[in-house]
Protein backbone atom coordinates (compact mmCIF):
# COMPACT_ATOMS: atom_id res chain seq x y z
CA UNK A 1 0.00 0.00 0.00
CA UNK A 2 1.57 3.11 -0.93
CA UNK A 3 0.80 6.51 1.13
CA UNK A 4 1.71 9.58 -0.92
CA UNK A 5 2.47 13.12 1.04
CA UNK A 6 -0.33 14.64 1.98
CA UNK A 7 -2.13 11.44 3.22
CA UNK A 8 -2.02 9.44 6.42
CA UNK A 9 -3.17 6.02 7.38
CA UNK A 10 -4.92 5.15 10.54
CA UNK A 11 -5.44 2.32 12.52
CA UNK A 12 -7.46 1.82 15.44
CA UNK A 13 -6.43 -1.42 17.13
CA UNK A 14 -8.89 -3.15 19.48
CA UNK A 15 -8.61 -5.31 22.39
CA UNK A 16 -11.35 -6.85 25.24
CA UNK A 17 -12.86 -10.01 25.80
CA UNK A 18 -14.69 -10.28 22.22
CA UNK A 19 -11.68 -10.47 20.60
CA UNK A 20 -9.12 -11.85 22.31
CA UNK A 21 -6.23 -11.90 19.85
CA UNK A 22 -7.15 -8.57 19.13
CA UNK A 23 -8.28 -6.90 16.00
CA UNK A 24 -8.20 -3.56 13.64
CA UNK A 25 -9.83 -1.26 11.25
CA UNK A 26 -7.99 0.50 9.11
CA UNK A 27 -8.50 3.42 6.63
CA UNK A 28 -7.00 6.12 4.77
CA UNK A 29 -7.51 9.87 5.09
CA UNK A 30 -6.31 12.85 3.05
CA UNK A 31 -4.54 15.82 5.38
CA UNK A 32 -6.23 19.00 4.36
CA UNK A 33 -5.02 20.93 6.93
CA UNK A 34 -1.55 19.32 7.06
CA UNK A 35 -2.13 18.15 11.01
CA UNK A 36 0.40 16.10 13.02
CA UNK A 37 -0.20 12.77 13.23
CA UNK A 38 -0.66 13.36 16.80
CA UNK A 39 -3.09 15.86 15.72
CA UNK A 40 -5.07 13.58 13.45
CA UNK A 41 -5.18 10.95 15.55
CA UNK A 42 -6.93 12.63 18.59
CA UNK A 43 -9.78 13.84 16.01
CA UNK A 44 -10.19 10.26 15.21
CA UNK A 45 -10.45 9.85 18.71
CA UNK A 46 -12.93 12.46 19.57
CA UNK A 47 -14.89 11.40 16.02
CA UNK A 48 -14.81 7.41 17.15
CA UNK A 49 -16.23 8.35 20.94
CA UNK A 50 -18.58 10.44 19.84
CA UNK A 51 -20.00 8.21 16.67
CA UNK A 52 -19.03 4.74 17.41
CA UNK A 53 -18.17 3.66 20.33
CA UNK A 54 -21.74 3.98 21.37
CA UNK A 55 -23.01 1.42 18.77
CA UNK A 56 -19.64 -1.15 20.05
CA UNK A 57 -19.92 -3.78 22.41
CA UNK A 58 -19.07 -3.19 26.06
CA UNK A 59 -16.30 -6.10 25.38
CA UNK A 60 -14.46 -4.26 23.02
CA UNK A 61 -12.16 -1.57 23.92
CA UNK A 62 -10.62 0.85 21.43
CA UNK A 63 -7.11 0.59 22.95
CA UNK A 64 -5.28 2.72 20.37
CA UNK A 65 -4.76 4.63 17.27
CA UNK A 66 -1.99 4.52 14.84
CA UNK A 67 -1.22 7.45 12.40
CA UNK A 68 1.27 7.01 9.74
CA UNK A 69 1.59 10.28 7.31
CA UNK A 70 3.17 9.58 3.92
CA UNK A 71 4.97 9.24 2.32
CA UNK A 72 5.31 5.33 3.77
CA UNK A 73 8.88 5.70 4.16
CA UNK A 74 10.00 9.29 6.03
CA UNK A 75 6.75 10.15 7.10
CA UNK A 76 5.90 10.56 11.44
CA UNK A 77 4.21 7.64 12.76
CA UNK A 78 2.32 8.54 16.17
CA UNK A 79 0.46 5.65 18.57
CA UNK A 80 -2.13 7.42 20.69
CA UNK A 81 -2.94 4.84 23.94
CA UNK A 82 -6.73 5.15 24.60
CA UNK A 83 -9.49 3.25 26.23
CA UNK A 84 -12.74 3.58 24.60
CA UNK A 85 -15.20 0.84 25.58
CA UNK A 86 -18.03 0.11 23.80
CA UNK A 87 -21.64 0.84 25.51
CA UNK A 88 -23.49 -2.22 24.20
CA UNK A 89 -24.40 -4.81 26.86
CA UNK A 90 -25.15 -8.09 24.96
CA UNK A 91 -23.23 -11.22 24.73
CA UNK A 92 -20.70 -11.18 21.66
CA UNK A 93 -20.57 -13.75 18.72
CA UNK A 94 -17.23 -15.61 17.76
CA UNK A 95 -14.15 -13.44 17.84
CA UNK A 96 -13.85 -14.36 14.08
CA UNK A 97 -17.49 -13.06 13.00
CA UNK A 98 -17.32 -8.99 12.37
CA UNK A 99 -19.50 -6.68 10.71
CA UNK A 100 -17.97 -6.09 7.07
CA UNK A 101 -18.25 -2.33 5.90
CA UNK A 102 -17.36 -1.35 2.47
CA UNK A 103 -15.75 2.05 1.20
CA UNK A 104 -16.97 3.01 -2.10
CA UNK A 105 -16.09 5.80 -4.12
CA UNK A 106 -17.50 7.13 -7.20
CA UNK A 107 -15.27 5.47 -9.66
CA UNK A 108 -16.37 2.30 -11.21
CA UNK A 109 -14.35 -1.24 -10.61
CA UNK A 110 -13.32 -2.95 -8.11
CA UNK A 111 -9.77 -1.47 -8.12
CA UNK A 112 -11.46 1.85 -6.44
CA UNK A 113 -13.55 0.25 -3.58
CA UNK A 114 -12.60 -1.57 -0.28
CA UNK A 115 -13.22 -2.59 3.19
CA UNK A 116 -13.06 -2.60 6.66
CA UNK A 117 -13.89 -4.83 9.57
CA UNK A 118 -16.10 -3.53 12.49
CA UNK A 119 -15.24 -5.96 15.31
CA UNK A 120 -17.80 -7.48 18.04
CA UNK A 121 -20.89 -8.32 16.67
CA UNK A 122 -23.87 -9.00 19.30
CA UNK A 123 -24.97 -12.80 19.42
CA UNK A 124 -28.40 -11.52 19.47
CA UNK A 125 -28.69 -9.49 16.30
CA UNK A 126 -28.06 -11.52 14.12
CA UNK A 127 -30.18 -14.44 12.99
CA UNK A 128 -28.80 -18.01 12.02
CA UNK A 129 -27.80 -17.17 8.25
CA UNK A 130 -26.09 -14.00 9.71
CA UNK A 131 -28.09 -11.26 8.81
CA UNK A 132 -27.88 -8.00 11.05
CA UNK A 133 -31.67 -7.20 12.11
CA UNK A 134 -32.61 -3.76 10.44
CA UNK A 135 -32.39 -1.80 13.80
CA UNK A 136 -29.17 -2.67 14.65
CA UNK A 137 -28.65 -2.19 10.83
CA UNK A 138 -29.82 1.20 10.83
CA UNK A 139 -28.09 2.64 13.92
CA UNK A 140 -24.79 1.14 12.98
CA UNK A 141 -25.32 2.84 9.31
CA UNK A 142 -26.27 6.01 11.15
CA UNK A 143 -22.97 6.13 13.04
CA UNK A 144 -20.63 5.24 10.10
CA UNK A 145 -21.86 7.75 7.93
CA UNK A 146 -21.68 10.55 10.57
CA UNK A 147 -18.22 9.52 11.52
CA UNK A 148 -16.98 9.76 7.82
CA UNK A 149 -19.06 12.69 7.67
CA UNK A 150 -17.41 14.14 11.04
CA UNK A 151 -13.94 13.39 10.14
CA UNK A 152 -14.39 14.99 6.57
CA UNK A 153 -15.80 18.12 8.31
CA UNK A 154 -12.45 17.65 10.41
CA UNK A 155 -10.12 17.96 7.85
CA UNK A 156 -9.69 14.55 6.80
CA UNK A 157 -11.51 13.17 4.38
CA UNK A 158 -11.50 9.06 3.99
CA UNK A 159 -9.86 7.52 1.33
CA UNK A 160 -9.09 4.71 -0.75
CA UNK A 161 -5.35 3.79 -0.90
CA UNK A 162 -4.03 1.72 -3.62
CA UNK A 163 -1.20 -1.44 -3.83
CA UNK A 164 1.69 0.10 -5.03
CA UNK A 165 2.73 -1.87 -8.56
CA UNK A 166 5.38 -1.76 -11.25
CA UNK A 167 2.32 -0.43 -13.99
CA UNK A 168 0.26 2.06 -12.01
CA UNK A 169 1.08 4.30 -9.28
CA UNK A 170 -2.55 5.93 -8.72
CA UNK A 171 -3.59 8.67 -6.51
CA UNK A 172 -5.88 7.56 -3.81
CA UNK A 173 -9.38 7.66 -4.69
CA UNK A 174 -11.97 9.82 -2.25
CA UNK A 175 -14.13 7.40 -0.30
CA UNK A 176 -17.79 8.60 -0.44
CA UNK A 177 -19.80 6.29 1.53
CA UNK A 178 -18.82 3.74 3.93
CA UNK A 179 -21.56 1.01 3.57
CA UNK A 180 -22.66 -1.98 6.49
CA UNK A 181 -23.62 -4.95 4.83
CA UNK A 182 -26.70 -6.81 6.13
CA UNK A 183 -25.17 -9.94 6.16
CA UNK A 184 -21.19 -10.48 8.79
CA UNK A 185 -18.38 -11.55 7.41
CA UNK A 186 -15.91 -13.73 9.11
CA UNK A 187 -12.05 -13.93 9.27
CA UNK A 188 -10.35 -17.14 9.94
CA UNK A 189 -7.24 -15.86 11.16
CA UNK A 190 -9.06 -14.11 14.61
CA UNK A 191 -8.91 -17.51 16.01
CA UNK A 192 -5.55 -18.75 14.55
CA UNK A 193 -2.99 -19.71 17.72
Amino acid sequence: MRIPFGYAHVLLGFTGPAVPRGAAMTFGVFNELDLSPSDISLAVDTEFNAELRPRFLNTVTLSAIRVKLGPNVSGALHTRAVSRTGAIAVGAASPQVAKLVRKTSAEGGRWSQGRMYWPGVGETTIDQAGIIDPATLSADQTALTAFRLDLAAAGLPLQIFHATTSSSDRVPTPVNGLILDATVATQRRRLRR
